[in-house]
């Protein structure tokens, strides 16, 4: 009888010591998963946190970017432009007759104010162009009359400039390329055209 009494007590020790501990297991559970949600809340904050800044550090980059793309376009548009002009420019010298490439050569040897007997030299393929212009009853008889210490023959030279001419002196030749002459203004003048035709835009 001794033994039941001790065996009940024993067994009432151990029932209160399976309870107690199963309570604890559970606060302890209950601390852990509060813990837990209280970190995986936080961790949730954070992560959103840093994602809608690095979303709106992703949108900002890339609107700079689609910025200077846009405007990278807009300036190779306007460059393209001014090269267009300068195209344009090109084309219409290639193509001047009568008094304007008249009046086109004599203005570029004035420049030079030369003196004395001189060569003007062109191409065969453009020999009839420039007889055309510069001469009326003998060589370069137009041309000379425009000068008064300068008097001009027209000749055939191979290795002249594929459009336009050369003046051919005593000390050294004069190359009056067009496409050169073109690309020389651009050089100069293309930004201060580009000033004028579209400013601070």
């Amino acid at each position: 009888m001794n033994n039941t009494k001790i065996e009940r007590h024993i067994h009432k020790i151990e029932k209160d010591f399976a309870l107690s501990y199963e309570a604890e297991t559970e606060r302890l559970l209950a601390k852990l998963q509060a813990d837990f949600k209280s970190e995986a809340d936080e961790l949730k904050t954070k992560t959103l946190a840093k994602s809608k800044g690095e979303q709106k550090e992703i949108i900002a980059t890339t609107k700079q970017a689609l910025d200077f793309e846009e405007k990278s376009k807009g300036e190779a548009l306007k460059a393209l432009m001014i090269e267009e002009i300068y195209d344009d420019v090109f084309v219409r010298l290639h193509s001047l007759e009568g008094k304007e490439l008249l009046d086109l050569v004599s203005g570029l040897i004035a420049k030079e104010n030369l003196k004395g007997d001189h060569r003007i030299l062109v191409r065969k393929s453009n020999l009839a162009k420039f007889s055309k212009v510069l001469s009326d009853k003998s060589n370069c008889d137009l041309l000379n009359a425009k000068f008064k210490d300068a008097t001009f023959s027209l000749e055939v030279y191979d290795d002249a400039v594929e459009e336009g001419f050369i003046v051919e002196d005593k000390v050294f030749d004069l190359y009056f390329d067009f496409k050169a002459l073109v690309e020389k203004h651009k050089e100069v003048h293309a930004f201060e055209i580009y000033q004028k035709l579209f400013g601070d835009k």
